[in-house]
């Protein structure tokens, strides 16, 4: 379950490392406080970390299940949060969700991560080797790993912003087949997205205008940062979602075009086909009376008027773009 653990002191310097919950719990002392990182337990490891940080019953059940929006919510000295890391597969055009779930106390952090997207190393690199920022406490911790969360949308931004330029690019190149289903299954990878933007901007909001207790003022603006850049990634995703239904229609407009060219073509070579079929159909009739009938002055009289019939219509025809 334990991933690791540091401890850092008032003065930002980590002063233990280690991968054992004993051992973080051994090396815990005052003044200090210890960041703990789990990657998917099972509840009962979760129960085990609630009972030890006395962490709220209802905050634990959402890190248990998972699945949860990213949220700031405040148990009495406890904040929950929730943040959701993304990565981008580019050859099956999938965004990945991950789930980060953040108890912070007054002097400890519990990081409960599911999902394998990223890992929590960058963030614990930057508060080992930025002892100001670590020496905010536990609120740095939050600051860390939110930024490297936020920063991680931007590669996502990049490689959808690619992904939707070829798929402008393939519904007007007449060589390309449609891109339909393409446009459908990108269009609920953006709505995944948008959703997870979106749902953070209120939190790092109230982070950075000093809304949260525990969280310094030099703090809070440093959170501004990762608020502007998380409202960037959700002002993006939002554009993406106004480009890719315009692109489906563009792209059905088209389909549909394409079908009343088809439409009229055929429509166009019955017209010419039905002209000798009535001719010879009538000509051929076993009745008395027919001038010519059954001559070869006559057949070959037939014969000019079908073709001199057939060929007007396939003049006038391709004169109107119906050929």
């Amino acid at each position: 379950m334990i991933v690791d653990f540091q401890i850092v002191e008032a003065d930002g310097d980590v002063v233990a490392r280690g991968d054992s919950f004993d051992e973080a719990m051994a090396q815990r002392r005052d003044g200090a406080y210890v960041w703990i990182r789990v990657f998917d337990p099972n509840p009962g490891e979760v129960r085990e970390l609630a009972t030890t940080f006395g962490l709220p019953e209802l905050a634990v059940e959402d890190a248990t299940t998972a699945h949860q929006r990213p949220k700031l919510e405040r148990y009495e000295d406890t904040l929950f949060v929730v943040l959701k890391p993304a990565m981008y597969d580019d050859a099956q055009e999938t965004i990945t969700l991950g789930e980060i779930d953040l108890f912070v106390g007054t002097d400890f952090v519990i990081s409960v991560r599911h999902g394998d997207v990223g890992t929590l190393d960058p963030a614990s690199r930057r508060l080992a080797r930025d002892p100001e920022l670590a020496a905010h406490g536990p609120a740095a911790v939050l600051y860390a790993v939110a930024d490297d969360v936020v920063d991680r949308y931007m590669p996502v931004v990049r490689e959808l912003e690619r992904d939707i330029d070829q798929i402008e690019r393939q519904v007007f190149d007449t060589d390309e087949q449609p891109p339909t289903e393409r446009i459908y299954a990108l269009v609920r990878e953006v709505l995944d997205f948008q959703r997870a933007t979106f749902s953070l901007l209120r939190p790092m909001e109230d982070l950075a205008n000093g809304r949260i207790d525990g969280v310094s003022h030099e703090l809070s603006h440093s959170f501004r940062d990762v608020a502007d850049h998380a409202r960037l990634a959700h002002e993006r995703a939002a554009s993406f979602r106004t480009l890719l239904d315009s692109a489906l229609q563009a792209n059905l407009a088209l389909i549909g075009l394409q079908e009343n060219r088809d439409q009229r073509k055929i429509s166009a070579w019955a017209a010419i086909a039905l002209v000798p079929t009535i001719i010879g159909g009538i000509w051929g009739m076993n009745v008395g009376g027919i001038p010519l009938a059954g001559t070869p002055a006559g057949f070959a009289l037939l014969a000019a008027i079908m073709a001199s019939v057939s060929a007007y219509l396939y003049w006038r025809l391709r004169r109107n773009d119906w050929l």
